[in-house]
Order: C-alpha cells, then structure tokens, then sequence
C-alpha cells in the first residue's frame, strides 16, 4: 500500500511536471511568436519608414526637377525678352538710319 501511495504520488509529480513543462513550452511559443510579431511589426513601421523616405525623397526631387524646369523656363524668357529688346533696339537704330540718311537726302 505504501509503495502504492508512493507511485501514485510519484505518478502525479510525473504529470504534474509533465504539465509544467508544456506550459513552459507554451508559453515559450507564445513568445517566440510575440517576438516574431513585434519583429514583422517592426519590419513593417522601417518598410513605411523607407517607403515614406523614398516618396520624400521623390518629391524633393520632383520639386528641385519643376524648379530647375522654371529656372530654365525664367532664363530662356529672359533671354527671349533680351533678344526682342536686342532686335527692336536694331529695328530702332535702323529706323533712326534710315530717317537719318532721309534727312541728308533731303538737306543735299
């Protein structure tokens, strides 16, 4: 009988740690999983990070692209003024010329 109750006993510390080790196991897996999910978690929030880096970064560019696109349209408009300007400053010095050379035709 003694060595009955100390199976028993013996039986139940069995499962008992049994019990323990799979909740142990257990909860070791419900971490690992946490810690997988907190990495994904984390990989995600760097792949927005980075995606939202590169959209940035794209619209600086974009932004710097329509700015050198005026600056050049700005340049080419003043020099498009600049050559009118040159071309009726000629058409006024020819004008001047011509009334110029009028005018000694007429005094002679």
């Amino acid at each position: 009988m003694e060595e009955w109750l100390q199976m028993e006993e013996w039986l139940q510390m069995e499962e008992w740690l049994q019990m323990e080790e799979w909740l142990q196991m257990e909860e070791w897996l419900q971490m690992e999983e946490w810690l997988q999910m907190e990495e994904w978690l984390q990989m995600e929030e760097w792949l927005q990070m980075e995606e939202w880096l590169q959209m940035e970064e794209w619209l600086q560019m974009e932004e710097w692209l329509q700015m050198e696109e005026w600056l050049q349209m700005e340049e080419w408009l003043q020099m498009e003024e600049w050559l009118q300007m040159e071309e009726w400053l000629q058409m006024e010095e020819w004008l001047q010329m011509e009334e110029w050379l009028q005018m000694e035709e007429w005094l002679h």
